[in-house]
């Protein structure tokens, strides 16, 4: 039995009065969690940087939508925003980007694709906002190449069929 199941395995800073989802207790609210999935898979909302906690609770606000998140800093990616380094190009690698992607794999606690018209307010929410670097899920990418540049579709039918194949949106942010 695990007795701080309820704050996703860090008392420190996540609390859960009710115990329905970890209140960040630098002011960001539910709205936000682990995956079951994500849980098994070592993410932790606690490894993103606070810039990218906040983004995603915005996110999850502008779209009034909750947001299930899959992986933060764990795993292997292509994109260094999420643990620094980028396993399709080394060179590529940065340990300062740790902490600013996420990939969320469920819209109001269903599998991303589950919902279409719920992922395509969040999608829709996460193009605009001006915190967000890149959004690709599985039938779009768009990228801004700079902080307030609008977001450009991005051609890379491998990485959409990535997405495709392990359904999630993949949000990074400045």
């Amino acid at each position: 039995m695990n007795l701080y199941a309820y704050a996703g395995n860090n008392p420190i800073s996540f609390d859960d009065p009710f115990g329905l989802c970890p209140i960040e207790k630098d002011g960001v609210p539910c709205h936000i969690y682990v995956t079951a999935y994500g849980a098994q898979h070592g993410a932790k909302l606690s490894a993103l940087q606070p810039r990218a906690r906040h983004a995603l609770y915005e996110l999850a606000q502008q779209s009034g939508h909750d947001l299930g998140v899959n992986a933060t800093t764990n795993g292997t990616h292509s994109d260094p925003r999420h643990n620094g380094v980028d396993a399709s190009n080394p060179a590529r690698s940065n340990p300062k980007l740790s902490g600013l992607a996420v990939d969320i794999g469920e819209v109001d606690h269903k599998t991303v694709g589950a919902n279409f018209a719920a992922d395509l307010q969040v999608q829709y929410a996460a193009q605009v906002s001006p915190q967000t670097k890149a959004v690709i899920d599985p039938y779009l990418y768009v990228n801004a190449s700079q902080p307030g540049a609008t977001k450009e579709p991005v051609d890379d039918p491998a990485t959409l069929r990535e997405h495709r194949d392990h359904p999630h949106m993949h949000v990074s942010v400045w």
